[in-house]
């Protein structure tokens, strides 16, 4: 027989800590230079991105490859 601890008094504060982590996080990789450098890709036409050797497919690889988690 297992023992949920869902409702331990500490359960909502450690859940409330990942969300803030989560949340510092997702606005730290969304102001990055490679998100900017991505949205601006981004709002190029697919003959201006042809004319860089570029296709909406390939923008990911081409900003993030050289990202040690990409």
């Amino acid at each position: 027989m297992s023992e949920s601890i869902t409702n331990a008094p500490w359960a909502g504060a450690c859940r409330r800590s990942l969300a803030a982590l989560h949340d510092e996080l997702v606005a730290a990789f969304c102001d990055s230079d490679a998100m900017r450098q991505y949205r601006a890709l981004a709002a190029l036409s697919d003959a201006e991105l042809s004319a860089r050797g570029l296709t909406r497919q390939s923008l990911g690889r081409y900003v993030f490859a050289d990202r040690a988690w990409a």
